[in-house]
């Protein structure tokens, strides 16, 4: 009877030990994708079924002056998720690995100046004052890295004013840029001999847009869709002259609903829809920082949770502070040759 008592168990032993080994396996395949991020080569994709483990591939790609370090599951990940050749239980969905690069020497300095005005502020101090410097400065810590960046209030007053709309870097960059100044304003000429890197973006009135006019025109300062284009049009040609330098642009910060109308925040959306959509180009030197997606997540205002208050379109404390480092993730991504294929809000 003994023996009988022990074969039963050493049977169920064996069943269930075969069907631990089943759990979270499932019989769909799916696939393992390599990419360089930023880096040279051809890798071969690995089929594999959920909850199965796998060896991932010997890394074959290549970089000029950096190192593999491993894989990360983001383009703009700040470090490895996975090391080279490690063994993974393949989750129950594709898996997109990036390659994760480090400089083996310390680059040259990347300069990069950020045009701003108040909500720009906001963000630089991050929540807890000089954010944006900060985790920048941690990145060249942890990469061997020289980005140096600085900001300026721009336009300024008293000389100009405080303006700091489509029309107003019209009127500087292109009315006025064979000039080296204009109203104590810098234009491009002066900016991109100093600067390897131009960020620049509007405050909320940007979003106070009026219906179009009877005619458009590109020395207007009203507020219209058809105006912003005809300027956003001339501001690009004016930018791929100084091809050597990077231009990040901001999409407009948002209203709060208490602050505009319906229809003034519709066209507002519109136009930066516009301008993520058509007017930005891949594989010249101007990339997009869609700040007006985080602020709204798509709607037609800035979110009440991420605004001082309901009547107050800066935004508040946390909202700066989760945004601080998407805008440097935004930020590392142009510097490192990879703006086109990253997220436009850095996430």
């Amino acid at each position: 009877m003994r023996k009988r008592v022990f074969f039963i168990v050493i049977i169920l032993s064996i069943f269930f030990a075969c069907e631990d080994q089943n759990v979270n396996k499932d019989n769909n395949e799916y696939t393992i994708t390599y990419i360089a991020n930023g880096g040279n080569g051809v890798m071969v994709e690995q089929k594999v079924k959920g909850g199965e483990k796998i060896k991932l591939n010997k890394n074959n790609f290549t970089r000029d002056n950096f190192s593999f370090k491993g894989w990360s599951t983001k383009a703009s990940s700040n470090s490895v998720d996975y090391t080279d050749e490690v063994e993974i239980t393949m989750p129950s969905s594709d898996l997109t690995l990036y390659a994760f690069w480090k400089s083996n020497t310390t680059s040259e300095e990347d300069k990069i100046i950020f045009l701003h005005h108040s909500t720009g502020k906001d963000i630089w101090n991050g929540g807890n004052g000089d954010n944006v410097p900060k985790i920048i400065a941690n990145y060249n810590l942890a990469h061997n890295t020289n980005i140096q960046i600085s900001k300026s209030g721009y336009p300024s007053t008293p000389s100009y004013g405080w303006q700091n709309y489509p029309y107003d870097y019209w009127n500087i960059w292109v009315n006025h840029g064979e000039e080296n100044q204009y109203k104590g304003q810098d234009t491009l000429i002066p900016l991109t001999t100093e600067y390897d890197v131009i960020i620049w973006k509007h405050c909320y009135p940007v979003s106070d847009v009026l219906e179009n006019g009877a005619s458009s025109s590109i020395s207007s300062d009203t507020k219209t869709v058809a105006n912003y284009k005809l300027q956003y049009e001339a501001l690009k040609i004016k930018m791929k002259e100084y091809a050597n330098t990077k231009f990040i642009v901001w999409t407009g910060a948002a209203r709060v609903k208490s602050k505009t109308n319906e229809a003034n925040a519709n066209r507002a959306k519109a136009f930066f829809y516009w301008v993520v959509n058509e007017w930005d180009e891949k594989g010249d030197n101007i990339y997009i920082f869609d700040f007006r997606k985080l602020e709204t997540e798509g709607g037609l205002y800035l979110k009440e949770d991420y605004a001082k208050n309901s009547s107050d379109s800066h935004p508040n404390s946390d909202f700066s502070e989760a945004t601080a480092p998407k805008f440097v993730n935004r930020i590392i991504n142009v510097v490192n040759g990879v703006g086109d294929n990253t997220s436009l809000t850095g996430e």
